[in-house]
């Protein structure tokens, strides 16, 4: 997970927490924060049916995710 984690932190790409899934993580998410990993939400919607969204709302509760944890353009490098 630390190999995977610093590579995405070293090359500005986001972790993402999907809606709708238990993947990440937990554990993998915590982690990734801890590393300074940056988040971005996602559905992997291959169809027009709404996803339950209350993962995200989740993950920023436990994750205490903040502005700045969130990957943006300005976090390239």
């Amino acid at each position: 997970m630390r190999a995977v984690i610093a590579k995405a932190v070293e090359k500005g790409i986001a972790i993402e927490i999907q809606a709708g899934s238990t993947f990440p993580r937990p554990k993998f998410l915590r982690l990734a924060k801890e590393m300074g990993a940056k988040f971005s939400f996602g559905t992997n919607n291959f169809d027009p049916t709404p996803k339950d969204l209350s993962r995200w709302l989740e993950a920023i509760t436990w994750l205490d995710l903040k502005g700045e944890d969130i990957w943006s353009p300005k976090c390239l490098k």
